[in-house]
């Protein structure tokens, strides 16, 4: 039984009324934690009051001889926290305090630093130096800092006008990052918003702590976050899930992100049959009449058929997607001026 098979299996539950809002600023919180380079962690404290904090990001962190002086921390995840810091020449950057290491990690002999070093892209997030420390046993990665922060915040806060113009720009920022990891066989593993950072006008790729090489097979429960998880990996059998990562499962992401960016929302939760939103989407498609898809121009539709089609043999490439949105072409339908209502 293929994954199609699978999901098509499932009971599907009456649906309650899409929460599409296509010219909202609002986006739902999201239940996992964000590995953000350069933007502060939900609920957390980065005021003047912080001394505390900023004590123990040195004794946390070390300084690596001094040649860090560490501000305060600025984000976590699953396996790491991230920290501000500013070098001897008085220079900002984030420290990335690697706690924990995917299990998968040992057995393909790969690490977020050597990921980063051998993918130099000016839409890739620049590492600058490792060190590590004996006492906790840790090993730092410093990176260039993100002064703007990461782009599920810029969109979240409405601080500034999200026109298509804007989104345009930078899609084909971090499309072009992906489209490169992939030329160099690596797979991404967790895109999403909160892993495209600002960097003045130009928005990077960040966080490759879970990738990994084309075709790697992996055991267990796959990591990632689960609102921008393909299917596949999804809805993987309890008694043995064993899987193969594929650039595929970066495409089935960005399809979330674009349609998080069009519409202001997220399509699903997860990507199986719990969740009564995708199991409409597996039961009814991308269709030409019905929102949120009707909203979109029919190219547009045509790209999210490609981006999101449930088996992952079928579904399209960045090549595919950067060429569409370099062209200009039209992403929303058509509307008489007296129905529009507001900006994109």
């Amino acid at each position: 039984m293929d994954v199609v098979d699978g999901l098509m299996d499932g009971t599907m539950t009456s649906q309650s009324e899409p929460q599409w809002n296509p010219l909202g600023v609002h986006f739902p919180d999201y239940a996992a934690g964000a590995d953000v380079l350069g933007s502060p962690g939900e609920g957390m404290d980065v005021s003047g009051a912080d001394a505390p904090l900023q004590m123990q990001a040195s004794e946390v962190c070390g300084t690596d001889g001094g040649r860090f002086t560490i501000d305060c921390q600025v984000g976590s995840g699953a396996f790491a926290h991230i920290w501000r810091a500013v070098d001897q020449t008085g220079r900002e950057v984030a420290i990335k305090d690697i706690g924990l290491v995917p299990p998968f990690a040992a057995k393909e002999g790969t690490t977020e630093y050597h990921m980063c070093m051998m993918l130099e892209h000016p839409n890739i997030i620049r590492i600058l130096h490792r060190y590590a420390t004996s006492s906790p046993e840790h090993q730092y990665l410093v990176f260039e800092y993100a002064d703007g922060g990461d782009m599920f915040m810029c969109l979240e806060s409405g601080a500034e006008a999200i026109d298509e113009s804007f989104c345009r720009d930078f899609l084909v920022n971090v499309c072009s990052a992906i489209q490169f990891v992939h030329s160099r066989g690596v797979v991404h593993c967790d895109i999403k918003l909160e892993n495209m950072l600002r960097i003045g006008d130009a928005v990077k790729l960040c966080d490759f702590g879970l990738s990994g090489f084309e075709g790697a097979t992996r055991e267990g429960v796959p990591y990632g976050t689960a609102e921008y998880m393909a299917p596949e990996l999804l809805t993987l059998p309890l008694s043995s899930p064993v899987y193969r990562i594929s650039q595929a499962q970066d495409c089935w992401s960005f399809g979330v992100v674009l349609y998080a960016v069009l519409f202001a929302d997220l399509p699903w939760v997860r990507a199986d049959n719990s969740d009564a939103d995708f199991a409409m989407f597996v039961r009814d498609g991308i269709t030409d009449h019905s929102p949120p898809w009707s909203l979109l121009s029919s190219p547009m539709r045509d790209l999210f058929r490609g981006m999101l089609a449930l088996n992952p043999q079928r579904r399209t490439t960045f090549a595919v997607i950067l060429q569409y949105l370099r062209s200009g072409g039209p992403w929303l339908q058509e509307v008489d001026s007296d129905e529009e209502g507001g900006d994109f």
